[in-house]
């Protein structure tokens, strides 16, 4: 009989896991944000963390 061994791969290594990370810190983010600012800051926050997605998206593409 032949044992043939699967190479093991990083959890994080996983295309999956990695976006399910990230919307979880994303919600994590957003309560937080709501919950402990006012509204003025939160409008600048959202607009400057849709730029820092555009630019991460570039980035890496």
């Amino acid at each position: 009989m032949i044992q043939t061994e699967t190479p093991k791969t990083s959890l994080l290594g996983n295309l999956t896991v990695q976006i399910l990370i990230a919307m979880l810190l994303g919600a994590i983010l957003g309560i937080y944000i709501h919950n402990n600012y006012d509204v003025s800051f939160a409008k600048e926050f959202s607009d400057k963390i849709k730029i820092l997605a555009t630019v991460l998206f570039v980035w890496f593409k």
